[in-house]
């Protein structure tokens, strides 16, 4: 709670000074997208809530980052027909 109220996010990098806090919200992530998927999850639907209340956002910096390098290399595949992206390209 410290942490959003001083940050306003959740979103802990990874190198974060307090590592056991960024190790601990890295395993609740994956915890609530299994959750979240119906999979069996060490959250239950109360830590769920609790999470809820502080905006936690289930997907990292890394994956958001990857979603924008998938949608772009979807588009160089509709462009180029192909995903072999040279070293070059920008």
């Amino acid at each position: 709670k410290k942490y959003h109220r001083e940050h306003g996010t959740c979103r802990i990098p990874s190198d974060y000074d307090d590592v056991k806090l960024a190790t601990w919200v890295k395993t609740q992530r994956k915890e609530y997208r299994r959750a979240i998927r119906g999979e069996k999850s060490t959250l239950n639907p109360e830590r769920i809530a609790l999470l809820s209340t502080l905006d936690f956002e289930a997907s990292s910096l890394y994956e958001d980052l990857w979603d924008v390098r998938i949608q772009e290399l979807r588009q160089y595949k509709k462009l180029h027909g192909d995903t072999l992206v040279p070293i070059s390209y920008a």
